[in-house]
């Protein structure tokens, strides 16, 4: 029961005392009840709760736990809202990677890259964006959430005759009340009549002004006015990061408007790349749905399959009726066309897909007991262990001839060694201690290894042994050197020469000599060119958390593949018939080899190593038929 004080004296009193029993008081209680108070919070806290304050308590709870819910509905709403689009991006993602595969396998150069180009575009970010450097206060920071204009333009106010601080004063409080159009009116005005004053701060304040008022321009609809606002605001600040992404989205955009209607592949890369960035600038998805479908009527007749998987892609953006009766009318054409090939062109391709790998690895192995690396042979068909070429090696590589040049590390055999047969003694080409990692020219001519004892700089280089009459060339800076398929060009882990920066893999031209930069993370490396030419495989632990594997394009360094995981993924090597990679990695707990098949991009394994691998950066892989 609630215990009150008597309004006359405060003496502690119970509802049911009439007169007050300290003072004698009367007190009358439908008159007195508001002049009577608790004695406190605390007290009243340990008592039990009559009827009216349950049902209060009840009501509230009610109204907490009615709060709670819906607040948990719609964070589940939008978890399943961000699942269902990133599913839906994966699908679209992997339709596009079978397509260029398909295209790949045909011989089709351009339209294969056409199409990892488009799975190069929806591939979310491995890499934080850089966070614009913090600024002084000079007007609201650029957001992606434009400020809408007045509702009725207030006419700008004159500072011709103002000092500078009560004209800065003025233009920050337009600044801040969203009025980018007087800020900048006002900005340029006290330029000029005080070129002097604060340069730095009134250019900061006028990109500001420029890139919001664009926002303002983007969010309803026009771009035009928007793109020129951004030009003005690059112009004060180039390196901006917001408002680059922002250029770029109205370029993607206005690319996909102009090639609607009449390049359908220009459109639907344009949208696709806008589409991975920012689905909610301006009408995207409307403009992507509309580029697919479009496509998708061009090919039905012609080639119903490849208008079937457009059909799909539309919809897996926007549910429409007609669309869906179209790819029906699709589905029936393809499946007619596909049994008239059974027996012919789909049935071989089928059977290519399915094949099983053939060929030999050579590995390198460690023992525990005896502390020394071997090289070893693993036969990829039959699935069982071949034989140990040589103890106290590592790093082979298959000559066209199936010879086998390895690292040698027995301290009187240093250098690279040429094996021709398991369980020989080997040929010793060089001598240098650290020569490591040798690779075989395509017409067996030449070898290919990296050493950083041998340079004045004492830094990694490159050289190139030539057999016949064992003379050594330094190539310069650079490791994890591979040859290209036709022997013309050489892949490497290096930087640019002159300045030691933009480090990445770098593509060597042997017979000018000119280098070119392919991928831009200073830990890609280990690569290993396709047999085709067209793709690099490479590891890297600078995408992700851990080592994993990438495929790049040989020509252009996009990225349409690759395997990220806890687990450490390395040492890739290309299967001789370019179908599948085998690579290092120890996620099942333990070393061993796997094989990944580009086809489908399924994973398993080969074989098991039979130990551990300490330094498994300094082992490799190779793979011959």
């Amino acid at each position: 029961m609630p215990t009150y004080t008597c309004s006359h004296c405060g003496h502690d009193i119970q509802p049911a005392q009439t007169p007050c029993p300290a003072c004698g008081s009367e007190i009358l209680w439908e008159e007195a009840a508001p002049r009577v108070r608790y004695i406190s919070r605390l007290a009243k806290l340990g008592r039990p709760r009559g009827p009216r304050q349950r049902s209060l308590l009840l009501i509230s709870g009610g109204l907490i736990a009615a709060m709670i819910i819906l607040l948990l509905a719609g964070l589940w709403g939008l978890e399943r809202g961000l699942q269902e689009r990133q599913s839906m991006i994966a699908a679209v993602t992997f339709a596009h990677y079978r397509q260029g595969w398909a295209h790949l396998l045909q011989g089709q150069t351009a339209a294969a890259r056409a199409e990892f180009d488009q799975v190069v575009a929806l591939q979310p970010a491995r890499t934080a964006t850089p966070t614009p450097t913090a600024t002084p206060t000079t007007g609201p920071t650029p957001t992606a959430t434009p400020t809408p204009a007045p509702t009725l333009p207030s006419p700008t106010p004159r500072i011709d005759s103002l000092p500078p601080e009560q004209a800065l004063t003025l233009i920050q409080a337009a600044l801040d009340a969203g009025e980018w159009r007087t800020a900048i009116e006002q900005l340029h005005a006290l330029t000029e009549r005080d070129p002097g004053y604060q340069p730095g701060l009134l250019g900061q304040m006028l990109f500001h002004a420029h890139y919001n008022l664009a926002l303002q321009h983007e969010a309803a609809g026009d771009i035009d006015s928007a793109a020129l606002e951004l030009s003005k605001a690059l112009h004060l600040r180039p390196g901006n990061t917001a408002a680059l992404k922002l250029q770029r989205a109205i370029q993607l955009y206005r690319s996909g408007q102009a090639a609607l209607g009449q390049d359908w592949e220009a459109a639907i890369a344009a949208f696709s790349e806008l589409y991975a960035a920012d689905p909610a600038f301006l009408d995207t998805p409307d403009q992507l749905f509309r580029a697919y479908t479009g496509l998708a009527d061009s090919l039905r007749r012609s080639d119903p399959c490849a208008a079937l998987e457009r059909y799909q892609l539309a919809l897996q953006l926007q549910r429409d009726p007609q669309v869906r009766a179209k790819l029906e009318d699709a589905r029936l054409r393809c499946s007619d066309l596909s049994q008239g090939e059974e027996g012919e062109s789909s049935a071989g391709a089928d059977e290519s897909a399915a094949a099983p790998p053939r060929g030999q690895i050579a590995f390198t192995s460690f023992d525990s007991a005896r502390t020394y690396h071997s090289t070893q042979i693993w036969q990829v068909e039959a699935g069982a262990p071949g034989p140990i070429i040589a103890p106290n090696t590592l790093q082979p590589h298959f000559a066209a001839t199936g010879q086998i040049a390895a690292r040698a590390t027995t301290p009187s055999r240093f250098g690279i060694t040429l094996f021709a047969e398991p369980g020989a003694e080997g040929q010793r080409l060089t001598t240098g201690a650290g020569d490591s990692f040798p690779r075989w020219s395509p017409d067996g001519q030449q070898i290919l290894f990296q050493a950083e004892s041998r340079s004045s700089d004492q830094e990694m280089h490159l050289y190139l042994l030539t057999l016949a009459g064992g003379a050594i060339t330094d190539l310069g800076p650079g490791s994890d050197g591979a040859w290209s398929p036709d022997g013309r060009r050489i892949v490497y882990n290096g930087c640019d020469a002159a300045t030691g920066q933009r480090c990445g893999l770098w593509l060597l031209d042997q017979a000018g000599g000119e280098r070119r930069q392919l991928t831009t993370v200073a830990s890609d490396s280990k690569p290993d060119w396709s047999p085709d030419g067209n793709l690099i495989v490479f590891m890297s632990a600078g995408r992700s958390s851990s080592w994993d594997i990438f495929v790049a394009d040989a020509e252009n360094g996009n990225i349409p593949l690759f395997s990220l995981g806890e687990s450490e993924d390395g040492l890739p090597v290309w299967s001789p018939d370019g179908g599948a990679v085998a690579f290092l990695s120890n996620r099942e707990g333990a070393w061993a080899v796997y094989l990944w098949r580009l086809s489908d991009l399924t994973v398993t394994r080969l074989f098991a190593l039979p130990g551990p691998l300490p330094a498994w950066q300094e082992a490799s892989l190779d793979w011959a038929p």
